[in-house]
């Protein structure tokens, strides 16, 4: 919840988080900008395959 607050109010107050996750590196275009789609459809397998076990 701290966390959360935090981001919202350093960074966007849209910003919404449901997890947290450490990554070795972060999915780039060739422009060196974040993939968010790529971690957003990462995050969705993993939970569906978590939630299948």
């Amino acid at each position: 919840m701290k966390f959360s607050k935090a981001v919202q109010n350093n960074l966007n107050p849209l910003f919404k988080l449901t997890g947290v996750k450490i990554v070795p590196e972060f999915p780039r275009t060739a422009s060196i900008k974040l993939l968010r789609r790529v971690l957003r459809d990462q995050m969705k397998h993993e939970l569906s395959v978590r939630s299948k076990i």
